[in-house]
């Protein structure tokens, strides 16, 4: 019998995309810094990874966000995806950022914390093949209240597939 790398593959891009994700100093500013200047030079870079306080490589779950709390949250846990016709069909992460409603507007830019967090992790992966993957691709997005209204959350899927996938190591360590 054959030994299967489907689900080895697929975790192993999986954990690639995410340590891109971990290494990235605006995407852990957006989290922390509920300012309206959380990429301000005068801040100091934040050397915590932020995993299973803020970024967590597992299912979404309102549990784990702290109501009491003003800071930002990220899942990237929820896999969907067609084993039978791999390594070909392409396997998608919903991405979740959870953002206080208080926070959710950066007050005099125009912009949006949750959608500028988005555009971080874009900037890394989409249409790129740093992580091995194939062609990562983010492929459609909602915005959902949350917690009462207290929360809300962008979600977006990313698209990949592991065709072209060669099996190695990496530096995730959670």
């Amino acid at each position: 019998m054959a030994e299967s790398i489907k689900f080895s593959n697929i975790e192993s891009s999986v954990v690639d995309i995410f340590t891109l994700i971990l290494q990235n100093q605006n995407i852990r500013r957006y989290l922390k810094y509920m300012d309206n200047e959380p990429l301000s030079v005068s801040k100091s870079d934040i050397t915590d990874t932020l995993v299973n306080e803020n970024i967590f490589l597992k299912p979404y779950s309102d549990v784990l966000i702290s109501t009491d709390a003003a800071e930002c949250y990220l899942f990237a846990g929820n896999l969907f995806g067609t084993v039978n016709q791999y390594p070909t069909a392409p396997i998608n992460i919903k991405f979740i950022i959870c953002c206080p409603n208080d926070y959710w507007v950066l007050d005099g830019k125009g912009k949006l914390r949750a959608f500028r967090i988005a555009d971080e992790i874009s900037k890394l992966i989409d249409s790129n093949h740093e992580t091995g993957a194939g062609r990562v691709e983010i492929t459609n997005f909602s915005v959902t209240p949350l917690n009462n209204n207290k929360y809300s959350a962008l979600d977006f899927d990313v698209q990949f597939n592991t065709s072209t996938k060669k099996p190695r190591g990496n530096g995730y360590v959670g």
